[in-house]
């Protein structure tokens, strides 16, 4: 439920009022492809810089990026329908488990339902699909076909005619990156509706390890695993996420 800031005040933001639930009442069907995950608030109450920012207990903007969760409750299988427009649009198998830490979506970070319960606590449900990776007991494991990966520097010179040439502008080289951490392949993928039948396949990448270097065939659909402010993972170290059905070719380690 969103609300409006009383008296005409002007507010950047829009108020978001968590709906109130009973967890123990909540049931996840085995096809509903959805995870009930509790997001940690404190990801986002200093920024890398070092910024504090307030909670949602104050209705600050920053409390409502959060983007990794402790997994409450969760489907068991995953439901691909071939004219069905809210199942999901690949099949793959569900890797994780309850008390697994997730990282999820940004879009889906703001947009999913959000609930508290007599603890307080705060909680989503979101899309199994959303999930890029969990954590559990240490381990990374990626999930739905996601691969995180770290950026490839350029060098900072080059020679002209035997002169040295200082490059400025783009540290990084955009449509190259390095496997940190890879999971399985999905196994499907159907798009109901699609009149063109975009036939996207994990394909010619099942050999990928850390540590092999790819091609990006559209590094407009890659993204930061974390907000830069907000980065908590593996010591805040930024990593980039990929789908493999975007990798163009594979320089094997």
């Amino acid at each position: 439920m969103r609300v409006t800031p009383k008296g005409g005040k002007k507010n950047p933001f829009e108020f978001i009022v968590p709906y109130k639930i009973d967890v123990d009442l909540i049931r996840i069907g085995d096809y509903s492809n959805h995870v009930l995950i509790e997001v940690f608030l404190e990801d986002v109450k200093k920024t890398v810089g070092g910024i504090i920012t307030e909670g949602i207990e104050d209705r600050n903007f920053a409390g409502f990026a959060t983007r990794r969760g402790r997994v409450i409750k969760s489907c068991s299988q995953i439901f691909i329908a071939e004219n069905y427009q809210g199942a999901q649009m690949h099949e793959c198998d569900v890797e994780i488990m309850v008390d697994d830490i997730v990282y999820i979506d940004h879009n889906v970070a703001w947009n999913s339902y959000m609930f508290t319960d007599d603890n307080k606590r705060i909680m989503r449900l979101i899309p199994y699909s959303s999930i890029q990776l969990a954590v559990r007991n240490g381990d990374v494991i990626m999930c739905n076909g996601f691969i995180l990966y770290e950026k490839v520097e350029r060098e900072k010179k080059y020679f002209l005619n035997g002169k040295p040439i200082e490059l400025f502008g783009n540290k990084y080289i955009e449509n190259q990156g390095i496997v940190k951490y890879v999971g399985s392949l999905n196994k499907r993928y159907h798009y109901p509706g699609d009149v063109f039948r975009m036939n996207r396949t994990d394909v010619g990448t099942e050999k990928l390890k850390p540590g092999d270097r790819f091609l990006i065939e559209n590094p407009n659909k890659t993204w930061d695993l974390e907000n830069w402010a907000f980065a908590i993972f593996d010591n805040r170290k930024i990593y980039k996420v990929i789908r493999r059905h975007n990798i163009s070719a594979i320089y094997s380690s």
